[in-house]
């Protein structure tokens, strides 16, 4: 017992000591960094809509203007583009899902989001198999699950976009509004393309289960977004809608306005422009020859052309269609997504919602570990609506660094790639970069450059980066953790941003960098999280006494699933049937999260030993966490850090590893069994 004392005691002195983990330590450089211009996004609410307001550091409100054809390169010209377009039937074929219906709620952001993924992902051809299809035989995202995780805290061990979430007024989450920079930054983080059948609008009073939070049937690769467009700049847009498909978009919806001429119901109004925008809608083609004398005699346009338009108020009138005008001056936030199948890789990531806050920085970083051996292939960041208003395109730089042992700033390592391109609109961009393999365990950076001029040889242009702020109509939570995320000031020293934030009230409470590193991984499918969902259901009898349907669907998809099918179909049919097991209260999440990740009990820093090291890794999670902050270790960490498998990591956990330590010091061979109490 003495022993146990003494143990004790180091472990109350080694939770004091906490200190983050694997933080690149901080350069030396001047106490008071030079100043950063910065810029904030406020929104307010509008109907079903969140409007953007742009203001300097100073305060200044910016004006977002419009977008002319300028900068957009590779598009068809005007003249060598169809006089009308309907993605309802190309060649015979339809390339939109139909029209829903979003009822009392104000997700229409949502619902025009996910509709142009699903017209995307037909346009491209990538494959759909039947067993996805609903009832109508559709492709059929949840517009429930996007609105309600964005909106929603989470706290999962080793998920470091933990404390990242948005309160909507009211505290309605995603059914007080949102608009496409919202959902972009969602689908970016690798939530938002459930299928609807598992996480149902109706269910939405019962909520949704954390197990589902990151389940995604494809990959969001990037967006393109434009405020508004100048008069006949009609053929970005156009281009848009037959390259990726249907088109997001935003207007000011006024129910009078709504005119039914007898062949179509179209719309248009000339009192209001896009800041009183307050509904999003789904762009699916356009009619040049769309007559003006179409529109109502009181509110007509000046000339022939209009939008043909899906809504998302059911298909009663005009089967959920209706034109809107070129003219119309409230459209605006077009976007137009691209979507890929999904792959079984990681995406390191510190930002889990949508940033509004730019500085003008000359470079930024992240800096990474490395969970398990794999590829880098992709590095992926927001460009700013500010960037695009002062230069026709962006040009990015990145670059990926194998750390330093010691190193003293994100750069300071093995430059891996250098990898540039250009940028012509704004929204959440995927680059790819020369593959760069990673090993387990291996500390790596991506650092961003954005500027007016090529090879970084111009002005910096803004980089996104969190914030946390309390608004009337929308509070962003964000939480930041030494050593994840860095910038440089105008003297191009390095500054890891907790520090820099501290040294500069004017900034705020700005967190992390929007930079995420898509890693392919190396290693072979696991169906192990899978199995142990399947025997909890064999062993429960859940199934014959239960009565859910989608209990039985997910059992049914789980069970046809071949051990060898890709990883992220493994991992989405084990959440979904985890959801539903929870929802029928046999199980409590987080069991089994991270039954596919390779550990080892009480080897926390995964080096093949069991030392102090890992006491002191245990101790500093339960010490971050019992302070309200996130844990610093990764999956596989966790995992091995929580010996008692209590789903948590406690002061008992790091005992026993302290105590594993101490009879292996002493030659004997130590017993988990008799450890864990």
């Amino acid at each position: 017992m003495k022993k146990n004392g003494v143990i004790r005691t180091m472990a109350a002195l080694l939770a004091c000591a906490c200190l983050p983990f694997a933080a690149v330590p901080a350069a030396a450089v001047q106490e008071t960094p030079e100043p950063l211009d910065i810029i904030r996004t406020s929104l307010t609410q509008n109907g079903a809509r969140l409007a953007p307001h742009v203001t300097s550091a100073d305060g200044t409100e910016q004006t977002l203007s419009k977008t002319s054809v300028s900068g957009a390169e590779g598009l068809r010209s005007a003249a060598n583009l169809p006089s009308s377009y309907d993605l309802r039937d190309v060649d015979g074929t339809s390339y939109v899902t139909r029209a829903k219906n979003q009822g009392s709620t104000g997700l229409c952001w949502a619902f025009s989001t996910l509709g142009a993924c699903e017209s995307n992902i037909m346009k491209q051809g990538l494959d759909i198999p039947d067993e996805w299809l609903d009832e109508n035989g559709e492709l059929n995202f949840s517009e429930a699950s996007l609105g309600w995780y964005t909106f929603t805290d989470h706290n999962q061990p080793g998920d470091f976009t933990s404390g990242d979430y948005l309160i909507a007024a009211n505290d309605k989450k995603g059914l007080g509004g949102g608009n496409i920079e919202i959902a972009s930054a969602a689908l970016a983080s690798g939530s938002g393309t459930q299928r609807d059948c598992y996480a149902p609008l109706s269910r939405w009073e019962f909520g949704y289960s954390e197990y589902q939070r990151f389940v995604s049937y494809y990959r969001f690769e990037s967006s393109d977004t434009i405020w508004q467009l100048e008069s006949g700049s009609e053929s970005i847009v156009k281009n848009w809608l037959m390259d990726s498909g249907a088109v997001s978009v935003s207007f000011h919806s006024d129910q009078t306005l709504y005119h039914d001429n007898g062949e179509s119901c179209c719309y248009y109004q000339n009192q209001y422009d896009g800041t009183y925008a307050d509904h999003a809608v789904l762009i699916v083609g356009w009619d040049d020859s769309y007559s003006r004398m179409n529109f109502a005699l009181e509110s007509r346009p000046k000339k022939d052309g209009a939008w043909l338009v899906r809504n998302s108020w059911g298909d009663d009138a005009y089967d959920g269609y209706f034109w809107i005008s070129y003219e119309e001056p409230s459209l605006c936030e077009f976007g137009s997504v691209h979507m890929r199948a999904a792959e079984d890789e990681t995406c390191y990531q510190y930002d889990g919602t949508v940033s509004y806050c730019g500085l003008r920085t000359p470079c930024a970083a992240n800096v990474f570990t490395a969970q398990e051996d794999g590829t880098l292939t992709a590095v992926m960041f927001p460009n700013a609506g500010d960037n695009m208003e002062h230069a026709d395109t962006a040009y990015y730089t990145v670059c990926v660094y194998r750390l330093s042992q010691d190193a003293k700033d994100p750069t300071d390592g093995q430059l891996l790639t250098r990898n540039t391109g250009s940028l012509s609109y704004s929204g959440y961009k995927s680059v790819p970069v020369t593959p760069v393999a990673l090993k387990k365990g291996d500390r790596f950076s991506v650092t961003l450059q954005l500027t007016d001029r090529a090879n970084g040889k111009g002005a910096p242009l803004y980089l996104v980066l969190e914030e946390s702020v309390e608004e009337e109509t929308l509070s962003r939570h964000h939480s930041i953790l030494p050593g994840q995320s860095y910038l440089q000031d105008n003297a191009h020293n390095w500054w890891d941003i907790t520090k820099f934030r501290a040294d500069n009230p004017y900034c705020g409470e700005i967190g992390n960098m929007a930079i995420k590193a898509i890693v392919k991984n190396d290693g072979s499918s696991n169906p192990t999280q899978l199995l142990s969902a399947l025997q909890t259901v064999s062993e429960s009898d859940v199934l014959e006494t239960a009565g859910n349907e989608r209990l039985n669907q997910a059992y049914t998809e789980a069970a046809a699933l071949p051990q060898n099918v890709a990883q992220p179909l493994l991992d989405n049919a084990a959440r979904n049937l985890l959801a539903e097991l929870e929802q029928e209260e046999v199980l409590q999440y987080p069991r089994y999260l991270y039954a596919n990740t390779t550990w080892k009990r009480g080897d926390v820093d995964g080096d093949g030993d069991i030392t102090l090291d890992d006491a002191f890794l245990a101790l500093q999670s339960y010490s971050n966490v019992a302070a309200g902050n996130l844990s610093p270790l990764l999956p596989a960490q966790v995992m091995a850090a929580d010996v008692n498998e209590n789903d948590s990591i406690e002061m008992d956990d790091a005992f026993a590893i302290l105590q594993y330590y101490a009879i292996q010091a002493t030659g004997e061979e130590p017993d988990w069994s008799t450890l864990i109490r």
